[in-house]
């Protein structure tokens, strides 16, 4: 349960503009689980161990997206995206989509944006001041000289696996239709990336318990497909399934751990907190809805991977368990290159840092 606590947590904190470092003694362990998982589910598992993420990073979120550079927006855009997400520092919406994706020459769709705090505070202090002045209704713009630095992070939710495509076929625009039928798409690569995982564990002869979450967070993703199918068809995007699996042998554990580490130890990770913050700041009952069932869900998919890898590493090597936590280690470093900059941050400093 306290790595699901730790990742509301984190989001709670980044949607409400706060953060800094964690107070000594204060750091939330990231082990332990409701699903008798034991109390120390990552003490073997990946420890990544990385240099502090750039300042305003941007881009492809360890998906194979093309990167892209923070962007520059104008106060009046900037005003525009903070109306667009109710005035907190990170969301998804139409405005923040498109923004992004026109600083990419056009390209792709499906991007999260984060506004710097000084500047989300101030746009809170003129929409106070302007309710209190009984202005009209609609984003009360703040007294700003100057750009707004906007980092631009390509979404990144669901769990991939060898052998099955991760890339749908991009339709070229930024609606939002476009953004729901890609992520149908990776939340159908994660229904058959936990039923290979519920069928390698039970053939490596892991615990009941690990073989019955995996087979939980199946069924997850299934709705979670379905769920985003259908916003993909509300914006008038029909959704596209991948194929099935090239390879369906057995692997060894050592690729099992690898996979892991880096879908789960560290992307689901990720992924469960942007989709708490969605969840916070879409102004779309339907979405806000939708990702605050889903990056529950995530959440408990987080707890399902740190417990996987603590049964896996005392059946690896040594030199084995050295190779998998070089994989977590680079798979945090893509992150603090290609996804938001500040949750990289915080999961560095409150989860991934407390197993290195």
């Amino acid at each position: 349960m306290r790595l699901r606590t730790t990742l509301f947590h984190v989001a709670f904190l980044l949607t409400a503009g706060c953060g800094g470092s964690t107070a000594a003694g204060e750091a939330p362990d990231a082990a332990g689980t409701d699903a008798g998982h034991g109390a120390d589910a990552t003490k073997d598992g990946p420890g990544p161990d990385v240099a502090e993420p750039a300042e305003a990073a941007c881009g492809g979120c360890n998906c194979g997206q093309p990167g892209n550079p923070s962007a520059t927006a104008t106060p009046e855009q900037a005003c525009v995206l903070a109306a667009s997400f109710g005035g907190v520092s990170s969301g998804f919406d139409m405005a923040c989509d498109a923004f992004c994706a026109s600083v990419n020459d056009g390209g792709g769709a499906g991007y999260y944006c984060t506004l710097p705090q000084p500047y989300v505070t101030a746009y809170a202090e003129a929409a106070d001041a302007g309710a209190d002045a009984g202005a009209d209704a609609g984003p009360q713009c703040p007294a700003w000289s100057g750009g707004v630095v906007v980092e631009c992070a390509y979404e990144c939710l669901g769990r991939r696996t060898d052998g099955v495509d991760d890339e749908p076929a991009q339709s070229g625009d930024a609606s939002l239709g476009a953004v729901f039928a890609g992520r149908a798409y990776l939340e159908e690569v994660s229904v058959h990336a936990f039923a290979r995982l519920e069928r390698e564990l039970a053939a490596h002869g892991a615990p009941a318990e690990l073989r019955r979450d995996a087979r939980r967070a199946k069924r997850d993703e299934i709705r979670h497909t379905a769920m985003m199918a259908r916003l993909a068809r509300r914006f008038g995007e029909p959704p596209r399934s991948p194929e099935p699996p090239s390879t369906t042998g057995v692997r060894s554990l050592l690729a099992i751990a690898m996979e892991n580490a880096v879908e789960g130890c560290v992307r689901e990770t990720y992924g469960a907190v942007m989709g708490l913050i969605e969840a916070r700041a879409s102004s779309d009952p339907d979405v806000r809805r939708a990702m605050e069932r889903i990056g529950a869900d995530e959440c408990r998919h987080a707890e399902l991977s740190w417990a996987v890898a603590a049964w896996l590493a005392p059946r690896l090597t040594a030199s084995e368990q050295a190779e998998v936590r070089r994989a977590a280690r680079a798979a945090v470093a893509e992150l603090a290159q290609a996804g938001n900059a500040r949750v990289v941050a915080m999961l560095d400093e409150r989860v991934w840092r407390q197993v290195a």
